[in-house]
């Protein structure tokens, strides 16, 4: 099964290269139903090393939830990092809270996405004019 994904990830890649698009592929929460590997980045590192132009969308309130340190992802996945959805949580779930209002170490984090010259962009995954507005000055403090 993983080889039939491997090989369809790789003609997807393919294809959308020649338009000039890279497929990204984002870590889901655990307990989703997608596997156990695309929470903890197990299968999505692997995935990168047999699919050459396939990148990572990083869910960061995905990853906390999996316990996965923040930094040491980014670090892992450099230039394979394409695209960064930002949201808090505390782990108790996949809460989409406003940034500052979980446990995510952001510090930490944008330190790391600076330190790899991550260029992309940041979404928040929230809902809320104020809380928006209030992520984007607690993080635009941070780079």
């Amino acid at each position: 099964m993983e080889r039939l994904e491997q090989e369809a990830l790789a003609e997807i890649c393919a294809v959308a290269a020649r338009y000039g698009v890279i497929i990204a592929l984002e870590n889901m929460p655990p307990g989703s139903i997608f596997a156990q590997r695309y929470s903890d980045f197990i299968g999505l590192l692997a995935l990168l090393k047999e699919v050459a132009p396939l990148g990572i969308t990083l869910d960061v309130g995905h990853a906390h939830l999996a316990k996965v340190s923040l930094p040491g992802i980014v670090h892992r996945l450099g230039h394979r990092l394409c695209h960064i959805h930002v949201h808090d949580n505390d782990r108790s779930g996949d809460l989409h809270l406003p940034v500052g209002q979980g446990t995510v170490d952001w510090p930490d984090l944008m330190r790391a996405v600076i330190q790899i010259g991550y260029q992309g962009f940041l979404e928040l995954e929230f809902q809320g004019h104020e809380a928006h507005m209030a992520s984007k000055r607690y993080l635009e403090g941070l780079l």
